[in-house]
């Protein structure tokens, strides 16, 4: 078993020059890439240069960001002191608007009372004399008899002017009218 390992060695002792003669290769592509990626002067001083410029860029940004959240700052208290207001001011502003509220409903009220007061318009008289006619007018009114009820109406107003049912019997005798077809006889 010695032999061969003895054998392999002494080869390898023998031929030293392609051994050698790779690690020169080595070498030498070795000092093309340090050639290649070597710094020159003028390109170190550029990049100095964009390195303080950016440096400067990042400082002023950092000094307005700084300005920016002092005001923030300065804001939000402001903010927070028109809250309070508002808060304050709102119970007074809701009791004045319910106060006025109250004083313009109070003026309605009386307004309403005084100037525009309704009474109910009194029952047809039972006493009266032309309610047999009139009853018997509006009867044919509602069975489409206008001629008729033309003729009645007419009778109300002419036999009892100061009757309830005459201001009423002129605008029933104008309705037969029209519906009868008779416009010119409107025409008074």
């Amino acid at each position: 078993m010695r032999t061969p390992i003895v054998v392999i060695a002494l080869g390898l002792l023998a031929s030293p020059a392609p051994v050698m003669g790779q690690v020169a290769i080595r070498a030498r592509s070795m000092t093309a890439v340090q050639e290649a990626h070597a710094i020159q002067p003028a390109d170190l001083i550029r990049a100095t240069v964009a390195l303080r410029q950016a440096q400067g860029v990042l400082a002023a940004t950092q000094v307005q960001q700084a300005g920016i959240q002092s005001s923030l700052g300065l804001l939000r208290g402001e903010l927070a002191l028109r809250q309070a207001q508002v808060n304050r001011l709102q119970p007074q502003e809701i009791q004045r608007a319910t106060a006025a509220l109250g004083q313009a409903e109070a003026l309605v009220g009386a307004l309403a009372l005084s100037r525009f007061a309704t009474t109910p318009s009194t029952a047809w008289a039972a006493q009266d004399p032309a309610d047999s006619l009139y009853r018997a007018a509006r009867q044919a009114l509602n069975r489409n008899d206008y001629w008729r009820s033309v003729e009645l109406f007419r009778a109300v107003r002419d036999r009892y002017p100061k009757s309830a049912y005459a201001p009423d019997s002129y605008y029933w005798e104008s309705y037969g009218l029209y519906r009868r077809g008779s416009t010119d006889a409107l025409r008074m």
